[in-house]
Formats: C-alpha cells, structure tokens, sequence
C-alpha cells in the first residue's frame, strides 16, 4: 500500500499541470512572465513556499525523483540542487544549506522556500507586497549589481585592517596563521566588511594585517617582539604596497598598549601618508579595552584616549562600547525582542574572544564609519551563507566555541528585529 502511494505521489509530480486556485493569493513571476502552476505559493510557518519541479523545469532545469527516500534532485548545466522531504538541510554542488522551512508537499508537489531558489539556479528573487507576488529573475549572475551612494564611494578602493585576533575572530576579516607572513598570504580578504562592500556593488580590495596576540607596536617599526611563532619578524618588511585608501586599526586590549599607542600610532600614520597623503585612519575600538572578557581587565587609558584620537584627525568606530553598554550598562537595544548577555556576543569557549555576531558589528561599524551610510537597513544576510565558505557555516561556528554553553547569537542572526535594533545602536555612535 505504502508502495502504491509513492508511485501515485510521483505520477502525481510528473501530470501536466492543472491550473488551480493558490488559498494566500500569492502570484508568481518568472522573468517578467506571470506564471499559473497547479499549486501556487504558499505560507507556510511565515515563509513562502514555491513549487521546486514547476519553477525549475520552467527555468530549464531536469527534474527527477527518488520514491525510495523522497529525495528531488534537480540539475542545471554545472548545478545540481538535492533535497529531500521535511529535511531542513538541502545540498547545491554537494554544499549543504540550511533551508528555512523544510521542503514539505502541498496537493503532491514539493515546495520549498523562496530563498531556496535564488541560492540554487542563482535567481534573484523579490517580494512585492502590495500585490503579494513573487518575482523571480533568471541570469543575475550575469548581471552587474547596481551601485549605490555607498557603492560608488568604496569601488576600486584599497583597505588594510591591521590588528590582532579581536578583529578576524568574528569574521570582520578571516583568520590567517600566526605564520602567514608575507604580502600574497593575506591578499584579497573576503570576511563580512568585503562582503557589506560588496553588497553595495563596490569591488574593494581587503588587506588583512592582523596578527594573533599583537599590539601595534609588535607589527611595525622593528622585530617583532612576541613571545610566539613569529618573534624577531620584521612583519612591516612584507608591506608590499603601501598606497591605501583606508587603514583601519585596532588597539590591543593588553599591558602596555595604553602607554605606547600614540606613539605607534604616530609612525603609522607617517609611514602610510609617505604614499598617500589623502590615506583615512580609523580607529576600531573592541569590546576587551572595556573589560568584557572572562579575566574582566579594564584598559580606560586606551578608550580615553578616542576622544583625543578624534581631534587628531582619526575616525573612531568604537563597535566594544555597544558590547559594553549592553552586557555592562544594562542597555537593551532599541526594539529587541530577546535578553542580551556577554555570551551573546563573547566566545564562551575562550571567555575574550567576540563571535561572529560582534565581527558583524566591526564590519558595519566600520563600513558606516567611511561612508556616512546609517546602519539600519544593511545587509546581513551573507554571515550564515553557506556558499562563501566554512567560516560562513555559524552553526559550525557556535559548537566550535561554544560546545553545550548556552548563546542566543544565532537566534538575534534571524531576527529582523533584534538585527534592526542592533543596527539602531550602531547608528548611535554617529550621533
């Protein structure tokens, strides 16, 4: 009998569609085309549903099924998409991605999340919801994303983060080696300030100059005097290229930093403005000068010191002190709708390091910094893409540091409103 209904289930996938009426009302187009399948989109748990076998077929993919495991398997030139029923995990060129909702059937036919489309064939997909359509765009692969404001004032330029481990563990910029010395290891960094660029249509070259453990001073001017992998390395003397449109710095939250940053930061800046003197520098400010570590070590003589640091010339980013107002100030950000706490932005594991929920903040803090755009509204969504590598999968990421501790980074991730009041905090700092 159970045999019998799968072979109807897949007769029933493979009949010429029977135009029937959608119950949400929900219309679909694909490449300007308005298209009538037998099942129309629908919500299901908030999400829209889209049928897979009549939108790829209609996109020019083969189609197929497997009643054994209830497993679609669709291909396109170079792409293949697997999914299989009520398995919230589906895989693209063998890549697993994390669907919202689990690809389920409506009237026999598998439908999946919107989203799940524009992440397989690689269409973009928007949502007009004064007349509650889908539409659907074919080839934007093929397409130049359009530029905007920001996008414009950021294409074609060049980036040096230089720091430590408070700067890449979040993924502001992806970690190097302690042993990545030279100028073509650390090229062409595609971490979440690369991607917010990107968003916007601005292709920017990303230098990442961050070393494990490092103040300033370790990395330029001489030796490297840390007691680690790289002491007696003249890191400055891998500088290939000097020219930079932007240098972002940060501070290390460490002994000894307070009363040697000015001074570092004075050689940084001449060194760079010998190549060009119109170079921005922006200070990264993070959330271990505040203290918000496991060890609780407060560094005020370098927070202190921004407001100086302003006068001088230098834009302040001070991402740490929306950590230190929320964990330590008791600030709820504006809208939220979950309870914040220092595991929500610290890594558990080691007790200092941030997670990838506090890289994004760096990143926008850093982005809204140089281009005068508001944070609200920015994009996110690229953090938890799967298809940009491992360092993208945040549910590695949180058994990886964090194990069977508790943390809600990836729930405030899928927020739109804890994301927008996060983002509502960020605009603050430029007030």
């Amino acid at each position: 009998m159970k045999r019998l209904f799968a072979l109807l289930m897949v007769f029933m996938m493979l009949m010429p569609c029977i135009p029937a009426m959608a119950e949400d009302n929900i219309s679909i187009t694909i490449d300007g085309q308005a298209k009538v399948f037998d099942v129309m989109p629908v919500l299901i748990n908030d999400r829209t549903m889209v049928p897979l076998r009549g939108i790829f077929e209609t996109l020019g993919a083969e189609v197929g099924w497997d009643d054994a495991t209830w497993t679609v398997t669709a291909t396109k030139g170079e792409t293949t998409v697997v999914l299989q029923i009520d398995n919230k995990t589906a895989k693209v060129n063998g890549k697993e991605i994390e669907l919202d909702v689990p690809a389920t059937l409506v009237s026999e036919r598998t439908m999946v999340p919107v989203r799940f489309v524009s992440e397989s064939l690689g269409c973009k997909v928007d949502w007009i919801d004064e007349t509650q359509t889908v539409v659907i765009t074919s080839h934007v692969k093929e397409e130049t994303v359009t530029k905007t404001k920001a996008g414009e004032l950021l294409d074609g330029k060049k980036v040096l983060f230089v720091g430590n481990s408070y700067v890449y563990y979040g993924n502001c910029v992806l970690p190097n080696g302690r042993t990545a010395y030279t100028w073509a290891d650390r090229s062409e960094d595609k971490g979440y300030f690369y991607q917010l660029c990107k968003a916007h249509g601005a292709e920017v070259k990303v230098r990442n100059w961050c070393f494990s453990g490092h103040t300033i001073y370790n990395i330029f001017d001489g030796p490297c005097d840390h007691n680690i992998e790289c002491q007696g390395v003249f890191h400055e003397n891998h500088i290939e290229d000097k020219y930079f449109d932007y240098v972002f710095i940060s501070p290390h939250a460490a002994s000894g930093e307070e009363t040697r940053l000015k001074e570092s930061l004075a050689y940084v800046t001449d060194l760079f403005r010998q190549y060009n003197p119109d170079v921005k520098f922006v200070i990264l400010g993070n959330h271990a000068v505040y203290g918000i570590t496991n060890k609780a070590t407060k560094f005020p003589g370098i927070s202190e010191s921004y407001k100086e640091l302003e006068k001088e010339g230098f834009i302040i980013a001070d991402w740490g002190s929306i950590v230190k107002d929320i964990v330590e100030g008791g600030v709820t950000p504006p809208g939220a709708t979950m309870e914040y706490n220092k595991d929500t932005f610290v890594n558990a594991g080691d007790g200092y390091h941030e997670n990838v929920l506090s890289g994004y903040l760096t990143a926008l803090t850093a982005f809204c910094a140089i281009t005068g755009e508001k944070a609200v509204g920015q994009p996110y969504e690229f953090c938890y893409d799967k298809s940009l590598g491992e360092r993208f999968d945040l549910e590695a990421r949180k058994k990886q540091y964090y194990g069977d501790k508790p943390t809600n980074f990836l729930e405030v991730f899928h927020s739109e409103k804890d994301m927008k009041a996060l983002q509502k905090m960020v605009d603050w700092l430029f007030m």
